[in-house]
């Protein structure tokens, strides 16, 4: 910014040095009151001057909440969002921001606490993601978020029977350890056989949640695996109840699975222990 000394101008009893600038705008070199930082602040008719610098404006609170209040229900266009969006295209935060957020955020309760979604928005949202493939990464993230070895029931009461039928021929890939086609399979062959097994919950693999019927959620699991060469068998939460003829029913589906040539054994429910 290009100086040319013209006068002075005396402000909280102290004399400043007024310049022109290129533009031909008077402006005075005037410290900000908080940090101290020294900038040029232009003179204009009518107009206030600030005596704090941007970047302490923008952190007071009664600013900030003027210029939400301000902003509200102003549609952002579709030209800043792109021109946000780039700016944040491939940047990563820095571990000393992230402490750093941390800290400041420490002890605020979050925006969103006790606000739940309507039934129309968690029906338009459940519409909006149907039929999306998650990539392979997102894929196993989420399914290690649930932590380490984590297993639900059916799943460890399916883990007792392949221990006691095939022991060291099926291992649990639940936690995301393998993705085939964009999906986890529960258990997987660990013995040279493109075989999987999957334990469908009587309730994340409904019509309700998935929008496809039984035969149709089984036939869409087994079309996933089947195009990278992999036989897939499907058992149901509610096959494994404790009753004994129910638990005799899916050894045998199991077994026919997972050795066709192997005869039906009848099952001692304490022997195994899935009860």
């Amino acid at each position: 910014m290009a100086k040319a000394r013209i006068t002075s101008v005396i402000i909280n009893s102290k004399e400043y040095e007024v310049y022109y600038n290129q533009w031909g705008e008077k402006f005075i070199s005037l410290p900000c009151e908080v940090c101290g930082k020294i900038r040029n602040v232009i003179i204009r008719n009518g107009k206030d001057i600030q005596f704090k610098c941007i970047t302490c404006m923008n952190k007071d609170p009664e600013r900030r909440n003027k210029v939400s209040i301000g902003r509200k229900g102003i549609p952002v266009s579709e030209e800043r969002k792109l021109r946000i969006h780039n700016t944040l295209v491939g940047r990563q935060r820095s571990p000393e921001s992230i402490i750093k957020g941390a800290i400041a955020q420490k002890g605020q309760v979050p925006w969103n606490k006790g606000l739940h979604l309507t039934e129309e928005d968690k029906q338009n949202k459940s519409i909006a993601h149907k039929g999306k493939l998650h990539s392979e990464e997102w894929t196993r993230k989420a399914m290690q978020s649930n932590g380490e070895n984590h297993k639900t029931e059916p799943e460890l009461k399916v883990e007792a029977l392949l221990n006691y039928y095939y022991p060291n021929q099926y291992e649990y890939t639940g936690d995301g350890s393998i993705i085939i086609n964009h999906s986890c399979p529960d258990f997987t062959n660990c013995n040279g056989q493109k075989k999987v097994i999957e334990v469908f919950g009587t309730y994340w693999h409904s019509e309700k949640k998935t929008g496809r019927t039984k035969d149709e959620e089984e036939s869409f699991k087994k079309k996933t695996y089947g195009e990278f060469g992999f036989d897939c068998l499907i058992i149901w939460e509610y096959e494994l109840n404790t009753s004994k003829t129910d638990i005799n029913i899916t050894i045998e589906k199991l077994l026919k699975f997972c050795n066709p040539c192997k005869s039906l054994m009848k099952i001692d429910k304490e022997e195994v222990n899935i009860i």
